[in-house]
């Protein structure tokens, strides 16, 4: 399967001062992705010419639907700290970057793709290839841009090299600089209450064993559980590791016990992965521009 955006519309003139950031007249990877993701752009599968709507801003925290019209890209952008003026300037020195966002674009439109056919679990290896990439790519960016060059390729160099480290574990640190810590310590709801009552049990004890119980800030049996959003990377990379990691006589794996319904699981928290990573994407674009 191959992935576009939306076409221009019909009777679409090129302005005649066109920006990179213009998704007609530089059709750029990245540029298709931030239209993708704040809900500008849908979605098409090439080969079948099948269509996916995408009409939510999901790097607004808890998630809007934009209206679309000639000045929604403005619009949108008026929510985050950095304006049309300053995400052209972050697109044109990316441009070296075009086989990154050509997989993150494909990453993303994978994602909505499996999630609007049901397919959640198939959904969610998405969002945690979107993880790995994002969480490798954007600090070794950032550290080519740092201020501290040495102290932070340093840093850079050991989280690498260390045996019990990685880019996840850089990836964390780094959130501590690109996000406000009132944001980190913003309760978020696992819910799970929308799944069918035979499976709520199972679904909401699978939900809570993922967590160490300092991390639950509140709870309501069978239905929620209340993190701080620092969390949810936790939560997410957790549960790719107990759900898709299965070794043999490991008791952390689970089973068709644990989620008897797996695509009702990742439903509902699936957005919840996805809004917070693209979150922090918007974040890392306004300290690279």
């Amino acid at each position: 399967m191959y992935f576009d955006v939306s076409p221009a519309p019909q009777g679409w003139v090129r302005p005649s001062t066109p920006t990179i950031l213009d998704l007609h007249s530089f059709p750029g990877f990245e540029a298709k992705l931030i239209h993708v993701l704040l809900g500008l752009s849908d979605i098409f599968e090439i080969n079948s010419g099948s269509k996916v709507i995408q009409k939510i801003n999901w790097a607004i925290l808890g998630k809007t639907t934009p209206r679309r019209d000639k000045n929604a890209i403005k619009r949108e952008l008026a929510n985050q700290t950095i304006d049309s003026e300053g995400l052209n300037v972050y697109l044109t020195r990316n441009l070296n970057q075009s086989d990154l966002f050509k997989e993150l674009f494909d990453e993303y439109a994978r994602f909505f793709y499996y999630s609007s056919k049901g397919r959640h679990v198939q959904g969610f290896l998405h969002i945690y290839r979107i993880l790995e990439r994002i969480s490798y790519s954007f600090p070794i960016l950032y550290a080519a841009r740092s201020n501290d060059y040495k102290g932070t390729f340093a840093e850079l160099r050991g989280f690498i090299t260390s045996p019990k480290d990685g880019e996840l574990a850089f990836f964390r640190k780094f959130l501590n600089k690109f996000i406000d810590n009132s944001i980190l310590k913003t309760a978020i709801k696992l819910d799970i209450s929308s799944n069918q009552i035979s499976n709520r049990p199972q679904h909401f004890n699978t939900l809570k064993s993922l967590l160490l119980p300092k991390y639950i800030t509140n709870e309501s049996a069978d239905a929620w559980i209340e993190i701080n959003q620092e969390k949810v990377l936790d939560v997410l990379i957790t549960l790719r590791n107990r759900y898709f990691h299965f070794m043999s006589g490991n008791d952390d794996n689970l089973t068709g016990n644990d989620l008897p319904d797996p695509d009702e699981f990742f439903k509902v928290i699936n957005p919840i992965f996805i809004n917070w990573i693209t979150y922090i994407y918007f974040r890392i674009i306004e300290e690279l521009h």
